[in-house]
């Protein structure tokens, strides 16, 4: 029998699940305004900083609640699920929340083919290290 008390252990999974969901809305918030950048203007200040291009508070946010989520999953996880497995964890875990967020944001600037095909492409170039200049020099998509 096990000789904790019943629920003891239900702390830190539902800790680990908050910064997930706390994560993700992070993220989403991210791919909203990167697909709609004006949802930013009618935000609170504290929202429309969380999703400025090029914030430092933006990135730092969101890496810390992301390596958070990342750690407490691993941490609260049954020993036997993750052994050796941590360097591709972390792989999956970084490719599984950068792609909503580069789809988002190849979306609005379509190239000379289809826009949904585009950015699912250029999104795929991105993990596959063969990405092309879409948009021609000094132009950007928006």
């Amino acid at each position: 029998m096990d000789a904790t008390p019943a629920g003891r252990g239900n702390g830190p999974r539902l800790l680990a699940w908050l910064v997930v969901v706390g994560y993700a809305a992070q993220l989403a918030w991210l791919a909203a305004t990167a697909f709609d950048p004006g949802l930013r203007d009618p935000a609170p200040p504290w929202a429309a900083a969380l999703a400025e291009p090029g914030s430092l508070l933006a990135m730092g946010v969101t890496i810390a609640l992301g390596a958070a989520a990342l750690v407490l999953v691993l941490v609260t996880a049954p020993a036997r699920t993750t052994g050796r497995r941590i360097p591709l964890l972390v792989s999956a875990w970084a490719a599984v929340s950068a792609a909503p967020l580069a789809f988002a944001g190849y979306l609005p600037c379509p190239g000379d083919g289809p826009p949904l095909w585009d950015a699912i492409s250029s999104t795929l170039s991105l993990f596959f290290g063969s990405f092309e200049k879409p948009f021609g020099p000094g132009q950007a998509g928006g």
